[in-house]
């Protein structure tokens, strides 16, 4: 029986996820809402524990001065039953210290794998989106747009920053102390030797989270360049592309301005008229008499009989003119008039400028630019890392070096 259940929720699942638009995303959407709840849930506890170590502190901060008000007191018996019990008190709020900063610890390593989890969510959700948008037509869009640039922005905040490392005024004072460890006992230097080795790991740890961003970021430019090549390409071949301006020409001249700008047509090939498209200009047999207005110059812009009035009037009027031709099914031009000055005084420009909306939120790729730029500044900041923890490693190792020679 368990067993068939499982199976029907297996089914259920998948029918869900596979079947029913937009079921996958709507998992998607609940898994990150999940995510961003428990990142939440835990980052109001480490806020506790912090506050908490905050008060544990300052009450130490107070026995410390209690125990040095004793200790500068008279030598009695109540005195140093009363040091005594500071000391104690002292101990063990240390203690409790070190047990909130494990934990405190622990909370920040849940936090960054939420985080992480939070980032790939977003991501997941932003594929679902973007794939979305593409099929979903552009009046419905804007709410697809809004919700990508919400996820975006919410992935530039959970973003994982780089860790910190000391400047190299810190790095220069740790340096410097080593002049004042003349003549130091054994455990002085390696008391040196252990905040150089702790300023070494900070500098080690952020050299080696600055290179996989680096590595990051050429994998980026990479992508970056694949995509745009790629999506050149595709616009160009793609008839449908929004972001590519349609111009269409309405003409707004007279059916008798047509009939006398077309008129020195030359007959198009294969019409078995011979006369010209649209039924304008000559008409009939070859072998037939010439009609009014041939052998005329066609460079008179439509003059065929000159000095007897309008031509439009005149061809109109003719007996051997002949009549308009129907009108040719799929015409695309979205205008009437096939004349040969397209650009005539009386045609309306008319550009169709619509934006894609999916162009809105960006390619999420940066320029070469701004990538290079970003890739350099990371590179020198290696540079400056890798010297100073070579010398810290240095120096941290004379130190243990000399103490020894001061054992033996």
């Amino acid at each position: 029986m368990s067993f068939a259940l499982y199976n029907l929720v297996v089914k259920l699942f998948l029918v869900t996820t596979l079947v029913v638009p937009g079921g996958q995303g709507l998992l998607q959407g609940q898994k990150l809402d999940d995510v961003k709840a428990s990142y939440t849930q835990t980052l109001d506890r480490r806020q506790e524990l912090v506050t908490q170590l905050h008060q544990y502190e300052e009450n130490y901060r107070t026995l410390l001065r209690q125990v040095d008000v004793l200790k500068s007191g008279p030598n009695t018996l109540q005195n140093r039953l009363e040091l005594e019990g500071l000391l104690r008190d002292s101990r063990q709020l240390a203690q409790r210290m070190q047990t909130l900063q494990k934990k405190i610890q622990a909370a920040d390593t849940r936090l960054d794998n939420q985080r992480s989890q939070l980032v790939a969510a977003i991501d997941s959700r932003t594929e679902v989106l973007e794939k979305k948008l593409a099929k979903t037509a552009a009046s419905e869009r804007g709410t697809i747009v809004s919700e990508l640039n919400e996820l975006r922005a919410e992935r530039q905040r959970f973003s994982e920053p780089l860790p910190s490392a000391p400047t190299d005024g810190e790095v220069s004072e740790t340096l410097a102390m080593l002049e004042e460890l003349d003549g130091a006992s054994a455990e002085d230097l390696l008391a040196a030797a252990d905040e150089l080795q702790d300023t070494e790991d900070q500098v080690r740890k952020r050299l080696q989270a600055i290179q996989g961003r680096i590595k990051q970021l050429r994998e980026a430019k990479m992508l970056a360049r694949r995509a745009q090549t790629f999506a050149t390409e595709e616009s160009f071949f793609d008839e449908t592309d929004r972001s590519r301006f349609i111009a269409t020409y309405g003409d707004s001249a007279t059916a008798g301005d047509r009939s006398g700008d077309g008129a020195n047509e030359a007959p198009t090939v294969g019409d078995e008229s011979g006369g010209a498209r649209d039924g304008y200009g000559e008409a009939g047999d070859e072998a037939e008499s010439p009609q009014p207005g041939a052998g005329m110059d066609p460079n008179t812009d439509g003059d065929f009989n000159a000095g007897a009035g309008d031509d439009s009037d005149s061809l109109s009027d003719s007996p051997e003119a002949p009549p308009a031709a129907p009108e040719e099914p799929g015409d695309s031009t979205g205008g009437d008039s096939q004349d040969g000055d397209v650009f005539g005084a009386g045609d309306d420009l008319l550009i169709d400028g619509q934006t894609d909306p999916e162009t809105s939120v960006g390619s999420g790729f940066e320029s070469d630019y701004e990538l290079n730029s970003r890739i350099q500044q990371l590179e020198r900041e290696q540079e400056r890392l890798q010297e100073q923890a070579r010398e810290l490693e240095k120096k941290a190792g004379q130190l243990r070096k000399r103490a020894k020679d001061s054992l033996d």
